[in-house]
């Protein structure tokens, strides 16, 4: 679904989506473990930077820019301890992953490697 677009980028195409429809997407980031000390105005980083392109059907294309921004924290600021995990966010990384796992072993099935799927 999403092919390497440059050094630092991924590009993904949806043909066609009904009006009224959504997709959502579930990105897994891995930060490095750091041990810098982040200031309170730096710990707002953006993560991802998207554009998206809309052909429509009369013609005209849209352009859209937006941006996932995420806090970093430090492992002693107080405002860790009190974060819990979001339930509607864990749900859709453990059902992305899932997927994963179901298409990884129908691909190893397929090519007869069945010890391994």
């Amino acid at each position: 679904m999403w092919r390497k677009a440059g050094r630092s980028g991924y590009k993904t195409s949806l043909k066609s989506l009904i009006c009224d429809f959504s997709r959502d997407f579930v990105f897994d980031i891995v930060l490095p473990r750091s041990s810098v000390k982040l200031a309170d105005n730096s710990k707002k980083m953006p993560i991802i930077n998207m554009v998206t392109t809309i052909a429509r059907m009369d013609g005209k294309v849209l352009k859209k820019k937006a941006s996932l921004k995420m806090v970093i924290l430090n492992e002693n600021d107080d405002l860790v301890k009190k974060v819990q995990e979001d339930l509607f966010v864990m749900r859709h990384y453990y059902r992305v992953k899932s997927a994963e796992v179901l298409h990884e072993t129908r691909e190893l099935a397929d090519r007869g490697d069945h010890l391994k799927a």
